[in-house]
């Protein structure tokens, strides 16, 4: 995994493992994965997982 992976990883598990301060907030996330997306930093299989998993988080009600 390359920096940008890890970043995004890293917040989106916060998250997923309820933290009860996270680093970033969900707009920072979806943010990142975009732009990350944009300019090809991220394959598309990985940007789908993460869009899935930001997807969870948000209809879930995890996220503040």
């Amino acid at each position: 995994m390359n920096k940008i992976e890890k970043q995004i990883d890293k917040a989106l598990q916060e998250y997923e493992n309820f933290a009860p301060y996270p680093q970033h907030n969900m707009d920072w996330i979806t943010d990142r994965i975009d732009w990350a997306w944009k300019w090809r930093k991220i394959s598309k299989q990985l940007m789908e997982s993460f869009c899935d998993r930001a997807i969870k988080i948000i209809e879930g009600g995890i996220y503040e």
